[in-house]
């Protein structure tokens, strides 16, 4: 059985698999968080999770490996990853629109790409992730040039080099 779109957790010591349907309610959701914690630092086994959520996999991976249609592109700690990154990064999610959702991303991508300030736009299952230098002077002038394209958004996390360093 190949890996699912969806985030999933495998335990290969013991056999076992655990699908995790995506969009968990917050509550349910960090109860899982917990759990993984705890079956990593007590019984130590390999545990394989696949997610889009960068915090997540942060809070409950050592090792990361990033995988772009089917390629592995970059392994190492979260740490070293997201120092490769050389700035924050700023995830968007779109509203509901009248065209279909990857018109809207390829949209996006074109728009956000032809601005000074942006280093780099992939797009994710949910919508774009935006590399720019300084996120908090980024957000109004990305949220401005998106809204006058009629590309609203409906979610927006900001993940700065200052959190991750943490």
């Amino acid at each position: 059985m190949g890996l699912r779109k969806e985030p999933a957790a495998s335990s290969i010591g013991q056999a076992a698999r655990l699908p995790l349907a995506a969009g968990l309610d917050p509550q349910n959701r960090a109860g899982l968080w917990k759990h993984l914690e705890r079956l990593n630092k007590e019984e130590g086994p390999t545990i394989f999770l696949t997610t889009h959520y960068m915090e997540e996999a942060d809070r409950l991976c050592d090792r990361l490996a990033i995988i772009d249609h089917g390629r592995l592109i970059a392994e190492g700690s979260p740490a070293s990853l997201k120092g490769q990154l050389g700035g924050d990064v700023i995830a968007l999610n779109f509203k509901e629109a009248s065209e279909p959702a990857n018109a809207e991303k390829e949209r996006a991508t074109v728009l956000l790409r032809g601005l000074p300030l942006v280093r780099d736009v992939t797009a994710t299952d949910e919508g774009v992730n935006v590399i720019v230098q300084d996120g908090g002077a980024a957000v109004p002038e990305l949220l401005r040039v998106l809204g006058e394209a009629g590309l609203g958004v409906a979610r927006l996390s900001l993940t700065s080099r200052a959190a991750r360093s943490r």
